[in-house]
Order: structure tokens, then C-alpha cells, then sequence
């Protein structure tokens, strides 16, 4: 019998399982899955979240609670309640 190969490393079956399967909604914007919670930014992603146009609209705190961004084009979801 002979030996199975993978058809697809590791690698790019984590990136199409993050990509497509993680169940996160898409952005609007840019059609890129991944919106974040405050609580998934990374200190720097943070930085820019704070300095963004919406920062004058809402306060930092309902702005944590209650939106979520996507750090490709940086849209900040303003209805969604944050799953984070």
C-alpha cells in the first residue's frame, strides 16, 4: 500500500480554517472575517483604535464594551455587541 501524503501543510489548513470556519463576522468594509473585541486588540491595534474618528462620538468605555474593529481597513462595528 502505498504512503498517504498530505495535500495541504499545516500551515495553510490553519490559515483557511482561521480564515473561513472561525464563525467570526466579515467587515463590511474590506470583506475580511475577523472583527475584534477590545479585548483581542493587541497593545499597538489599541493605540489606533483610540485615535480613530469614533473616538469623539463615544466614549473609551462604551467604545470597549460595545464595538469591534477590523485592524486590516480599521472600520469599527458601532452596533454589534462585542463577543470578547
Amino acid at each position: 500500500m502505498r504512503a498517504r501524503r498530505k495535500l495541504v501543510s499545516r500551515v495553510a489548513s490553519a490559515k483557511l480554517h482561521e480564515k473561513h470556519m472561525t464563525g467570526k463576522d466579515s467587515c463590511p468594509r474590506c470583506h475580511e472575517r475577523g472583527l475584534k473585541s477590545w479585548a483581542e486588540l493587541n497593545d499597538e491595534e489599541r493605540e489606533v483604535v483610540k485615535r480613530l474618528p469614533a473616538s469623539a462620538e463615544y466614549s473609551l468605555e462604551e467604545r470597549q464594551s460595545k464595538h469591534r474593529w477590523c485592524t486590516r481597513c480599521w472600520y469599527e462595528d458601532k452596533a454589534a455587541d462585542a463577543r470578547g
